[in-house]
């Protein structure tokens, strides 16, 4: 073979080679164009699927932090249940105080409207009351008369009998034990651990730091009734008429012209507003004094309809395991004879014009 034949076969293997790992390299650059492209596709998928998890929770977290955020800018929050929705709502206690006057009722507090905008508002809809999950509900139920009293003492005296044995000193004894005073209370609810419901007399008994701290275990549910003024009155002269007849009225009568208050019912500072007004100071007074950690997390306030008292633990039970009360479904002093004092326009009139004036102060 010549050496010029011998030179064109060596160049046509050059040039066959060439085109081979010409081929062969852009294979696998379409193989490493389609596995980044492939890559990135996952990626940008991942992205977005974790994105959109991120602003669904995100959305979740904010409207969870909306309302705890509402709640907690409520200096004194009130809740309230409505009867007939059995929705929770929050109100700033001082705007129940300031709308609170002789014809104020419960279903005027639940038109307060909510604010627009969460930094001003008075009130929020459709709230939750906040207890630990960690922590024991101890119901407080602050009594005063004419609001279905009668009942809640004879329970609680019942509750305390079968969960502890504690019995009245006395067969004429209504008031469970510790009704009175927070000392006396104290112990009681030192003896009987196993207690989750406790009446309290609500113009003798404020908040007190003793027995919060030693049951530090406990959230306080703090229920007070509520019982429209003019109503409150002319029931409260009617007892006067049940216990001690004209009689009575006629010591009432004498009182009353000396703008005094009666011994029992018949008494500005054992209306509902009154009685709330001292509890909320004593609330205050413990908050800002002994600035104790977590303080405002361990104590709650409901009011309620008075009428709906059975209904409101039956509701409270089922939203939040609250324990029943025995016993809160049979209304004890309903059936008595009619009357009431024969002056009764006259005294009742005196009574407003004596302690009406006094309602704006109890804040």
């Amino acid at each position: 073979m010549s050496q010029h034949s011998l030179l064109v076969i060596v160049k046509v293997l050059a040039i066959i080679g060439v085109i081979s790992l010409s081929a062969k390299l852009s294979a696998q650059t379409n193989n490493l164009d389609t596995t980044i492209l492939r890559r990135k596709s996952s990626r940008e998928s991942t992205v977005t699927l974790t994105s959109n998890n991120v602003d669904a929770k995100s959305e979740v977290d904010n409207t969870s932090r909306r309302r705890n955020k509402s709640v907690s800018q409520l200096d004194i929050p009130i809740f309230l249940m409505n009867p007939t929705s059995h929705e929770i709502s929050a109100v700033e206690w001082s705007s129940i105080a300031k709308l609170w006057d002789r014809n104020t009722t419960y279903f005027d507090f639940l038109q307060l409207k909510e604010e627009e905008e969460p930094s001003s508002s008075i009130t929020i809809s459709d709230a939750t009351i906040p207890f630990p999950p960690d922590k024991q509900i101890l119901t407080f139920h602050h009594l005063m008369p004419k609001t279905a009293s009668s009942t809640l003492r004879q329970s609680c005296q019942d509750a305390q009998r079968t969960s502890c044995g504690i019995l009245p000193k006395s067969p004429n004894d209504k008031r469970p034990d510790g009704y009175m005073t927070w000392k006396r209370l104290q112990s009681v609810m030192n003896d009987c651990p196993s207690l989750r419901h406790v009446c309290v007399k609500a113009d003798t008994q404020p908040l007190v730091k003793n027995y919060t701290l030693f049951h530090e275990d406990n959230v306080f549910l703090h229920l007070f009734p509520m019982r429209p003024y003019e109503e409150w009155v002319v029931s409260a002269l009617k007892q006067v008429y049940f216990r001690d007849g004209e009689t009575g009225c006629e010591e009432e009568d004498a009182l009353l012209n000396q703008c005094l208050p009666h011994k029992y019912e018949l008494d500005i500072s054992r209306y509902g507003k009154a009685a709330m007004s001292y509890w909320i100071k004593s609330y205050k007074h413990l908050r800002r004094k002994d600035g104790l950690l977590g303080f405002e997390k361990h104590h709650w306030v409901l009011m309620y309809d008075y009428r709906y008292l059975h209904d409101t633990l039956r509701i409270l039970n089922r939203e939040y395991n609250v324990p029943l009360l025995e016993g809160t479904d049979v209304k004890k002093n309903s059936e008595r004879h009619e009357g009431t004092c024969k002056d009764d326009v006259v005294m009742l009139n005196k009574f407003h014009d004596c302690f009406v004036g006094q309602l704006p102060r109890f804040k």
